[in-house]
């Protein structure tokens, strides 16, 4: 676990600028000192005249310059400033500077016993990580092919004499999913954390009780060789740990596939990942099926809704003549299922690129099929309307608000 700097701060309401040239002094040399470590910084600062959505100063505000001296002094030192409530009458005048924002779960005012309001702060001092499902991984090099492009054949010819476009695509899906749990052998993904790196002679090196006996012994020449084997110990670790990454890392570079690479920095964050906490109705959620929710009515609320009933308007006579009708060829079809990227994920369908790419030629008649059903009678399968939505934070907004990410 990190450790953590708190510091606390009160600036009187006619102070000069010294004092926040000290406050910044102060904070350069923590950071200096407590790299990496999760800082927070809360107090009086007695400069209401900021807006902490925009992060601007409201015009004609007396000690302007101060007030833009604490703004330069978050984004130096990659504070912000997250309390937005008024803590004395109007103003907000008590703030709360983390460095790792994302850590914090709630941030509320409560009556003090003072003129100000209380800030009560609730917040994780390490991220969280969610422990992620096992999910099924498929043998590929094992796999018949011969067996599963014959039934992919036979499987693509039953769909091709379908004439519902629902039924087809859940036949095509169903029966693809099938044929890959019969022929396709497949483990589940372990559920134990494990380092690649540490091989069966580091663990047996790890394992000597060196520790044990010197703690029985109470030797003191124990206790130096095993201090000594300790030293040794770690720094073969840390050899083979920096050897695996940049085998790993280059190999992925090479083949094109830069997974590897966003694994590795993502095992290196110090922030919760993923939305942070969103707020409705003045209340900040952090579970994930309520922001999911928030998010979704969110990006449902751009959409113009349609009243089927209202008249249409009537149209004057079309300058330009009409779309010819669309034309699609299994030879096409076999064309762009051949070039999937198999290194790319499945969609809320779960069928693997790698499949659609290696039977090609026996899927593109039943999806041309489908596609061809699809045209004719404006309807689209189910599942073609779902998609996995990742929502992108916009710059410059507050990361609290729903209306900040698109």
């Amino acid at each position: 676990m990190k450790n953590i700097v708190i510091g606390s701060f009160y600036r009187p309401p006619y102070a000069s600028i010294q004092t926040l040239e000290h406050l910044n002094e102060s904070v350069s040399r923590v950071k200096e000192k407590c790299k990496d470590k999760i800082i927070i910084l809360a107090g009086d600062f007695n400069l209401p005249h900021i807006d902490w959505n925009s992060l601007a100063v409201k015009t004609s505000c007396n000690q302007s310059n101060q007030h833009h001296y604490l703004l330069n002094i978050a984004e130096e030192h990659g504070l912000e400033q997250i309390q937005m409530n008024q803590t004395r009458q109007d103003n907000n005048l008590d703030l709360y500077f983390p460095s790792h924002p994302s850590l914090v779960k709630t941030c509320d005012t409560v009556p003090g016993i003072s003129d100000h309001e209380m800030v009560i702060v609730d917040s994780d001092i390490k991220p969280k990580y969610n422990k992620p499902k096992r999910r099924k991984i498929y043998h590929y090099k094992k796999a018949n092919w011969e067996n599963i492009k014959a039934k992919m054949c036979r499987l693509s010819s039953e769909v091709c004499n379908m004439k519902n476009v629902e039924n087809c695509w859940n036949d095509l899906k169903t029966g693809i999913n099938s044929i890959l749990d019969s022929e396709v052998p497949s483990k589940l993904s372990s559920n134990k954390h494990s380092h690649s790196w540490i091989t069966s002679s580091l663990k047996n090196k790890i394992e000597k009780k060196l520790h044990q006996k010197a703690k029985f012994s109470k030797s003191k020449e124990d206790w130096e060789k095993f201090r000594s084997y300790k030293s040794v110990i770690q720094k073969e670790i840390r050899n083979a740990h920096w050897t695996n990454v940049n085998e790993s890392l280059s190999k992925s570079m090479q083949v094109g596939n830069n997974k590897s690479f966003w694994k590795y920095i993502k095992s290196k964050r110090c922030d919760n990942v993923g939305v942070a906490g969103l707020k409705r109705n003045g209340v900040l959620h952090q579970d994930s099926r309520t922001k999911a929710e928030i998010l979704n009515n969110q990006f449902k609320s751009v959409f113009t809704k349609e009243n089927p009933y209202a008249q249409k308007p009537q149209l004057n006579e079309n300058r330009y003549p009409d779309i010819n009708d669309l034309k699609i060829t299994t030879s096409g079809v076999k064309k762009l299922l051949s070039k999937l990227n198999i290194n790319k994920a499945s969609g809320p369908d779960s069928i693997p690129n790698r499949i659609l790419r290696h039977c090609s030629e026996e899927l593109a008649p039943a999806i041309t099929h489908i596609f061809q059903i699809s045209l004719s009678t404006g309807t689209l399968p189910s599942d073609w309307r779902k998609a996995n939505v990742s929502p992108i934070f916009k710059k410059e907004k507050s990361p609290r608000s729903h209306e900040s990410y698109c």
